[in-house]
């Protein structure tokens, strides 16, 4: 739930021309409404930082509780085996669900040496994919990456 209180201080932020040197915001299963995040947040986000990536996973139960209570899909769910997220530009979305860590999944994007690399990769300066173990998934307009099973580090 801390995802919510973090994207709407950092775009304020940013309107505000405060937090300019922040380069990077990473996203683990925000539980925030998927169509608010598309329509309000995704698009500020990627109009004040240079790069936001989002981790996601269809096995997230907490999330998958969330949806269920607010009658609405969660910006950290992949739902029939999409993201609830749209990309744009400087927001990537990387699907975690070929990596489960635990039976609840929610800490997948951040219980997981797959995506702990992947983090340190963002960190050293290579925040657009293609990464290591990151596969490209093309669906229509929309872009996405997905960890390729059996490759942990």
């Amino acid at each position: 739930m801390g995802n919510r209180g973090v994207t709407k201080a950092l775009i304020e932020l940013r309107q505000e021309g405060n937090a300019k040197n922040l380069k990077e915001l990473i996203l683990a299963s925000p539980d925030i409404d998927a169509r608010i995040f598309n329509r309000d947040i995704a698009p500020a986000l990627s109009k004040y930082l240079p790069n936001t990536t989002l981790y996601a996973s269809s096995y997230d139960l907490a999330l998958g509780i969330s949806n269920s209570i607010h009658a609405g899909p969660r910006a950290g769910q992949i739902v029939n085996g999409k993201p609830t997220v749209l990309s744009l530009a400087n927001l990537n979305v990387i699907d975690t669900s070929s990596i489960r860590s635990d039976f609840v999944g929610h800490s997948d994007a951040m219980a997981n040496n797959s995506v702990i690399t992947d983090i340190s990769n963002l960190l050293m300066g290579r925040a657009n994919p293609p990464r290591p173990r990151l596969k490209e998934i093309v669906d229509g307009r929309n872009r996405y990456w997905e960890f390729i099973p059996g490759q942990e580090p």
